[in-house]
């Protein structure tokens, strides 16, 4: 199959007219709720698949090729809910292959679904024209890899689960500020997740991993820093509400738990210039390496470091 999409405004597409809206009949009369209807489909495919979208309002021509979608079935029947589903989702996106691969029950107590993503190579500056807020700083280039999995849960009487485990990187980063000049180049940065929780904020990194990163500080002859106009504005101090008063034990949310247990920097770069004396001032630090151990926001746990540079 091969579908083409134009963006033609803002909110309007070539399909838009088809999306209007009509008027509704009357609903019918309320009936006794029941399961679902009995079905099975089986051997779902779809091979080939061709995806053209024009973003006529940024220029920008995206394409999808060698789309794939399997699905070797889907049931209702009650000897088939407590079944996993293997969905396959495969296919090259402005160049880059993605790959999506899982196993779902989507129709037991549970909705226990389970993802394996695997992006290579994805170039996200391609895609930061499509943020709602533009941002302070040009970004030249970032690839992003990920292999990891998504696990989620959803019964009826308990609060959804949702865990990742996984390696996540980022390649080649380099952010300019408004006027082109460096800010920060980040060779690789790559994180192992051993367990994370984001419902329960509940976060647990095996490691990170931050090679040769360089960052250039700039205090201009006007005083302002080159990253001022990448930090939020500074707000007027206001008098602290009254604190709330506190729920039982068993009714605080959760609180953010972060435990990470080996963080490794090498070859980093630091640059600082002040442009605002009349004899100007720069240094570098060059190189600084630094090692973190058992690092925890945990109120009894201790850290261990190591920094050179």
């Amino acid at each position: 199959p091969y579908l083409k999409i134009l963006r033609t405004g803002e909110t309007t597409y070539n399909f838009s007219d088809l999306l209007e809206k009509k008027q509704p009949p009357p609903p019918p009369p309320p009936k006794k709720p029941s399961g679902p209807f009995p079905f099975s489909l089986n051997n779902i495919r779809i091979e080939g698949g061709g995806i053209d979208f024009w973003d006529g309002p940024k220029k920008i021509q995206h394409g999808v090729r060698e789309m794939n979608l399997s699905v070797p079935f889907l049931s209702t029947i009650p000897y088939n809910v407590n079944v996993f589903v293997q969905p396959a989702f495969s296919a090259v996106i402005d160049g880059t292959p993605f790959r999506l691969q899982g196993k779902t029950k989507p129709f037991a107590d549970s909705l226990e679904t389970v993802f394996d993503i695997v992006i290579k190579d994805l170039d996200i500056p391609d895609h930061l024209a499509y943020l709602p807020l533009r941002p302070k700083v040009k970004v030249p280039s970032a690839l992003l890899d990920a292999k990891a999995e998504i696990s989620f849960r959803q019964y009826k009487n308990r609060p959804p689960s949702l865990v990742v485990t996984g390696d996540v990187s980022l390649k080649k980063v380099a952010v300019d500020d408004e006027k082109g000049e460096l800010l920060l180049r980040l060779p690789f940065l790559g994180v192992t997740i051993a367990r994370a929780e984001p419902l329960s904020k509940l976060f647990h990194l095996a490691k990170v991993s931050i090679t040769g990163p360089e960052f250039s500080l700039r205090k201009e002859r006007t005083g302002r820093l080159n990253i001022d106009s990448v930090l939020p504005p500074a707000k007027e101090p206001v008098p602290p509400p009254k604190p709330p008063a506190k729920p039982p034990a068993g009714e605080r949310g959760p609180v953010l738990s972060v435990e990470i247990d080996e963080i490794g920097m090498t070859g980093g770069k630091v640059s600082f210039a002040d442009l605002s004396r009349p004899a100007p001032f720069k240094t570098v630090l060059a190189p600084v390496d630094l090692k973190i151990s058992h690092f925890s926001n945990g109120k009894e746990k201790k850290t261990g470091y190591a920094l050179a540079f």
